[in-house]
């Protein structure tokens, strides 16, 4: 996979009067993880064990839970876990060896580049006084913490008068602060821990306090007992006192009640199935007894038996939803790789009144023990691994601890970061795949900005210095957005559509940027630095959607930066940022022969699009576009769509194209320093128009250098054809050009060009030059009923001779409509001698829907690729028929993502309530091949990819003969089976 774009220590950070670390030569000064995906932006190292902050103070081994919250003067105030055993470490601020929480202020400052660098100001711990409950009173106490492990940071999201770090010990036994059997919880706030006895004595992974719940204290806690009895989910509410003087009553921590978990039809995980839902209620328990009572009241109750529960976050866009996982274990076969769970609340305000339980990962996905987990508003849910497995030893992954994405809408798992094994193996002399682990991890966005999380590392291994006890890291990671949650708008209907990714979706949004409605032309270049720049049309008419950076409502181009990862085979997006194009507009003014700034102007539509760059001559890149509309709405009022340079955010008119409805503006390659631009017209009739116009290199105007500003306009005349109608497929005739006026309004362009005898099209659609034959240009027409050009045709023109374009050629149609195309509309040509063509349908096409077409260029062959799908369409649309959803925008994208693939995207024309986004679309990536097939080793249901319905199936399987499920053909279904799964995982 690719490493990501920025993998940095920290830096000085001129200004703060501070010092901040800075990387020494050698590993360690390295983060402990490698990227897994093109969504990892950037992945910066904080501070590690043994490293001190400006006041001495220096981190210590075992890092867990964390908690962060800004403060006033731009730093932020981080709470840290260690989570030692009883008598490790040093004897601690309050006063004994073991468990403690580190306080650290951290300074932050953004870079020029988009990362951000980090000064560790302080540091302290958080508490030096530990008040204990003895059953009647708090009492101040001494004693050891035994494993602090996940935390949350209580505070306004909560309803809370202050901020408070919420911890626990995770231990059965009574190796704990008080000797009693079982783990408590613990509050630390104003530099002490208080014990919270009625959250009850378990083994304390995780204790979360729910929002939205009003007047209630409301804290779920995660059971991290592994023995010979289950964990269960406990659930504490209490009421908020205001009114008192005790912290913890006013917090509604000291008067509660205890509730475990229990399901309708499901006394353990082994009874529960991935996708459905179990009703779940609530069973109240006494929380004054030992962990052993706890246990087995829960247990005569009927709850809801988990293996190791870990830990859990609620949804901040839902308060009533909460996603926790539970580790599993390798004894245990109901559970051995982990499982993730989903619970909504009947009512967050009265969580009483119970819920629904859903297994949203069984095990089958490739994710190994999950543990610490975190979840923004954009619906990341994050997964960091600790395995309880060999991972490479026991079970022959070839990776090794990993933190893993889940996406909450779509249900997607994907791989995102994993422990680096050879920089772990070089520190780490007992080193082996699954030995470390991340943990901690916390949305930061809030903090450090979008896509921001903090994360830290335990590397367990020991280190001679009896305070620090282990390695470990702090980490900060940017999470991009990746791609769109949505379904696919595209089915495949061959299968030489080898893939169909959606990258965008109309609604989507990328750092507050929205993909909008109606995407057509499209224009794309490769960054070099693992990103694509797309440019997007969006036809809009002039008074729909918002006002956008130029001013006006209307059309308009988006800009997006995609980042990508692939063998060519396989690719994953990550869309970086996304802003307008335009931001201001420069028209021509005929009468004085000057360019004008246009405050607020609203485009007519803007259809098909061609980015002109080096390839045709150009010494910048320019996207070129257009207005579609024959009539006078227009940006100026003037009848006839003009075309656009939209070059450096400034849109500049380019008056010489002529007016028509502009569907597309397309520059030929290799014409030297003569500019030549074809400009289609979709009206009816219409022509072909043809700019020639002379470079200026030495002038200080752009559009000069470009040759724009000084060319004349032809239009196509073929030798004794009249129509489009008139040729015959295949049959080649000599076209010249003829000269018109391009001052004239559209309308007196077309009576000048119908009295040149121009040739005539019905509704030209869009054009593109072949790269591998200089001089040809191909074309189509969208037709119409009643035309004698029912569904549409694809012709090509052969210029005979490029340093003289004036000289002609011929034209040639190679689609005469009778091949099964319907309306095409866009259209390009790749190297391969290949051209796809979008269809547009202008009715309802019987017993199929809008489609991608290949045609080859060689044999004339076509081939239908993808089409619409309908029952996808259905859902968003009921009732829309064949047809209304059309494909557009297509570009060959192979000298970006690959050979074979291209870049599409959808028009779904259903109206959507936002004001912005006006109707729907999508974005996606299309890998067109030859059609060849052949098995996949593991893939077990012959779906063409090797996942968790193959995993899932072994083990089901497992032990028995099934020669399906027997891929090494030893007769037993068994490890060496899952071995082939795992080594061929495809995701």
């Amino acid at each position: 996979m690719s490493s990501n774009r920025f993998i940095s220590r920290m830096g000085s950070v001129a200004g703060l009067g501070l010092v901040a670390f800075t990387a020494s030569a050698g590993v360690e000064a390295q983060p402990y993880l490698n990227s897994n995906s093109v969504r990892i932006e950037r992945l910066e190292t904080i501070l590690q064990v043994g490293e001190s902050a400006a006041n001495g103070y220096r981190m210590v081994g075992v890092p867990d839970g964390l908690g962060a919250y800004p403060m006033k003067d731009g730093t932020l105030r981080l709470y840290m876990n260690h989570e030692l055993s009883q008598g490790a470490g040093i004897a601690r601020a309050h006063g004994a060896t073991g468990s403690f929480v580190s306080e650290w202020t951290i300074g932050f400052v953004p870079s020029d580049e988009g990362s951000l660098s980090f000064v560790v100001t302080s540091g302290q711990d958080a508490f030096d006084t530990v008040y204990d409950w003895d059953g009647s009173a708090y009492v101040a106490a001494t004693g050891s913490f035994q494993s602090f492990c996940s935390a949350y940071l209580a505070g306004p999201q909560n309803d809370f008068d202050r901020y408070v770090f919420m911890t626990g010990e995770e231990t059965p036994g009574t190796g704990n602060f008080d000797g009693i059997a079982g783990g408590q919880s613990w509050a630390v706030f104003d530099g002490a821990a208080w014990a919270l006895p009625r959250l009850g004595r378990f083994s304390h992974e995780q204790q979360l306090l729910l929002t939205g719940t009003g007047n209630k204290t409301v804290v779920w806690g995660c059971d991290d007992f592994f023995g010979g009895t289950p964990a269960h989910v406990f659930m504490y509410v209490g009421e908020k006192d205001p009114g008192s003087s005790d912290p913890l009553a006013i917090n509604g921590l000291s008067t509660g009640e205890l509730y475990v978990l229990k399901l309708a039809g499901a006394a353990d995980e082994g009874d529960t199935v991935k996708g459905v839902s179990y009703a779940a209620t609530f069973e109240p328990v006494n929380w004054d007894q030992d962990t052993t009572g706890l246990h087995n009241e829960a247990g005569g109750l009927g709850a809801m038996g988990f293996i190791r529960i870990e830990d859990a976050q609620y949804d901040p866009t839902n308060p009533g939803v909460l996603y926790f996982v539970t580790t599993g274990a390798p004894t245990t076969p109901d559970n051995l790789f982990g499982r993730g769970y989903k619970f909504t609340f009947n009512d967050i305000t009265d969580p009483l009144a119970g819920g629904t339980l859903e297994v949203i990962i069984d095990g089958s996905e490739g994710i190994v023990s999950p543990d610490n987990i975190g979840l923004d508003k954009n619906g990341n849910l994050l997964i960091q691994e600790d395995p309880n497995y060999n991972l490479l030893g026991e079970l022959g992954l070839s990776r090794d601890a990993s933190i893993w994405l889940y996406r909450t809408g779509s249900g997607s798992l994907e791989r995102v970061l994993e422990m680096n094994t050879l920089l772990a193996g070089s520190i780490d002399g007992g080193y082996y795949p699954g030995k470390w682990e991340t943990s901690g991890i916390i949305d930061a966005e809030d903090i450090l900005g979008p896509g921001w999380w903090l994360f830290d590392v335990q590397a367990h291994y020991n280190l001679a210095d009896p305070e620090l006890v282990q390695g470990g890291q702090l980490l900060a990671v940017q999470l991009g957005f990746g791609a769109t949650d949505a379904p696919s708008y595209l089915a495949a209907v061959s299968d030489r559509a080898k893939r169909v990714d959606p990258i965008l979706t109309v609604g989507d949004s990328v750092d507050g940027y929205r993909m909008v409605g109606i995407p057509d032309g499209m224009g794309a270049y490769d960054m070099g630095d693992g990103t694509f720049r797309l440019l997007l049309n969006h036809e809009l008419n002039q008074t729909a959607g918002i006002p956008r950076a130029h001013g006006g409502t209307g059309a308009f181009v988006s800009d997006w930066t995609i980042g990508f990862d692939g063998d060519g085979i396989d690719t994953a997006y990550n869309v970086a940022s996304g802003s307008d194009l335009i931001q201001q507009v420069q028209d021509y003014d005929d009468g004085t022969g000057e360019y004008v700034e246009v405050i607020n102007g609203q485009f007519a539509r803007l259809c098909s699009a061609f980015l002109a760059g080096p390839e045709v001559g150009f010494e910048t890149m320019a996207f070129l576009t257009g207005e579609e509309t024959g009539n006078s709405g227009t940006l100026d009022g003037i009848q006839g769509g003009q075309s656009f340079a939209v070059i450096d955010g400034t849109a500049w008119a380019l008056p010489r194209l002529g007016r028509s409805a502009k569907e597309n503006q397309v520059v030929l390659p290799g014409t030297g320093e003569t500019t030549v631009a074809i400009a289609l017209d979709d009206s009816n009739p219409a022509y072909v128009w043809v700019y020639v116009g002379t470079k200026e290199p030495d002038s200080d105007f752009v559009l000069d250098r470009l040759g724009f500003t000084n060319g004349s306009l032809y239009t196509v005349v073929a030798d004794g054809v009249a129509s489009e109608n008139d040729l015959v497929k295949g049959v080649s005739v000599p076209f010249s050009l003829a000269k018109v006026d391009w001052t004239l309004p559209g309308g007196e362009l077309k009576a000048q060009a119908a009295a040149l005898n121009a040739m005539q099209f019905v509704r030209i659609e869009d054009g593109a030059n072949n790269p591998s034959v200089p001089g040809q240009f191909w074309f189509d027409t969208t037709g119409g009923l009643g035309t004698g050009n029912d569904n549409g045709k694809l012709h090509r023109l052969d210029f005979s001779d490029l340093g003289n374009v004036l000289a002609g050629g011929t034209i040639t149609n190679a689609l005469d409509g009778s091949e099964g195309v319907v309306s095409p509309d866009n259209i390009d040509v790749n190297t391969n001698g290949q051209l796809v063509l979008c269809e547009d349908p202008n009715y309802d096409l019987i017993g199929r829907n809008s489609s991608v077409w290949l045609y080859e260029i060689g044999t004339g062959e076509v081939t239908r690729i993808v089409e619409i799908d309908q029952a996808l369409q259905e859902s968003l649309e009921p009732g829309s028929p064949l047809g209304n959803w059309e494909i557009s925008g297509a570009i060959d994208a192979s000298s970006i993502l690959g050979a074979d693939w291209w870049l599409v995207n959808v028009q779904a024309h259903y109206s959507i309530g936002d004001p912005e986004l006006v109707e729907g679309g999508q974005i996606l990536a299309v890998r067109i091949g030859d059609g060849s097939t052949g098995p996949i080793d593991g893939d077990v249901n012959g779906d063409g990819k090797v996942d968790g319905s193959d995993l899932g199936l072994v083990l089901a399987g497992w032990g028995s003969a099934d020669p399906s499920l027997d891929l090494n053909g030893d007769g037993q279904v068994d490890g060496a089976d899952l071995g082939i799964v795992l080594a061929n995982w495809t995701g």
